[in-house]
């Protein structure tokens, strides 16, 4: 594989590892680990990362994920897109922001980059394939949309935050969840995969803006976990309210937080206000409350 070019040095597999900071190789490293569970770094069989990688855009594919006019075969990979290296690195703030330990911060001035580097195509068509595929929406408005990812990778390793991220995109998918809600919701998933010892974080980004809120996968008990992304599940008109809730728990660690929520879900069962999945996933948190035993 090519690391050298007249005109530079080219970032491909080899070295890629030192460049994950930059937000564009971030969003292809996720792309692979969504993908294949495997991070760029951790790729040994090239031919069975590109079928591992292909198969997932098939799948997105046939769940009409892609996005509308774009075609399937423009996401795919093949050996050819890792066997050159003629894709100039990128100058615009969308790869120049830092994405791991200093969010906010600049790598090198924009002018010193231009023509350093170049890097491979199967690097950028993963990006695009991460800036059309993982993202969540935010508003009501066509374009309120944020690239999002909950990145547990430095403490759970590629397998399981390939896990956690699928189920946080399935939940996500065709609904409008805002900040809040999309903080419980990373929390909430991280309880479900019993991350307790995790400190993950919720990246976020759109244009110049760029967030990393950490994440603890301790932070809410597993059963409230469980109802509130039940809630999420079942659009709840609720959902909103118990996430602020929830966060307040997080915050404050009350359990009258906690109580709060079974005291105003069962005041508006009681007066039929709640949809039968809603019903359904409170009835499973008071039998936990009243000492029933567990079911996952």
């Amino acid at each position: 594989m090519p690391s050298k070019r007249g005109n530079g040095e080219c970032i491909d597999l080899h070295n890629v590892g030192r460049y994950l900071h930059l937000l564009c190789f971030y969003k292809a490293n996720i792309a692979a680990v969504l993908a294949t569970g495997l991070q760029l770094t951790e790729v040994r069989n090239l031919e069975d990362f590109i079928e591992r990688y292909n198969a997932w855009v098939e799948e997105l594919a046939e769940k009409k994920l892609l996005p509308k006019g774009r075609e399937k075969e423009e996401f795919l990979l093949t050996l050819s897109h890792f066997q050159t290296c003629n894709k100039p690195l990128s100058t615009r703030l969308s790869c120049l922001v830092e994405a791991r330990e200093n969010m906010r911060n600049f790598a090198l001035p924009f002018k010193e980059l231009r023509e350093m580097f170049s890097t491979l195509p199967a690097f950028t068509t993963m990006v695009d394939l991460a800036d059309k595929t993982l993202k969540v929406k935010v508003g009501k408005e066509r374009e309120d949309y944020v690239f999002a990812v909950v990145d547990a990778l430095d403490v759970l390793g590629a397998s399981q935050t390939m896990a956690i991220n699928r189920e946080f995109y399935a939940t996500t998918r065709g609904r409008i969840l805002g900040p809040t809600q999309l903080y419980v919701l990373a929390a909430s998933i991280l309880a479900l995969h019993k991350a307790v010892d995790a400190k993950a974080k919720l990246v976020l980004q759109k244009g110049k803006f760029f967030s990393a809120i950490a994440v603890d996968g301790n932070a809410l008990p597993w059963h409230y976990a469980k109802f509130y992304v039940e809630l999420v599940r079942a659009d709840s008109r609720y959902a909103e309210t118990v996430a602020s809730s929830l966060l307040t728990y997080m915050n404050i660690r009350d359990p009258a937080r906690l109580y709060e929520i079974v005291r105003n879900m069962t005041y508006a069962k009681d007066r039929e206000k709640l949809k039968e999945r809603e019903t359904e996933a409170l009835s499973r948190l008071l039998e936990y409350e009243a000492g029933g035993k567990e079911s996952d």
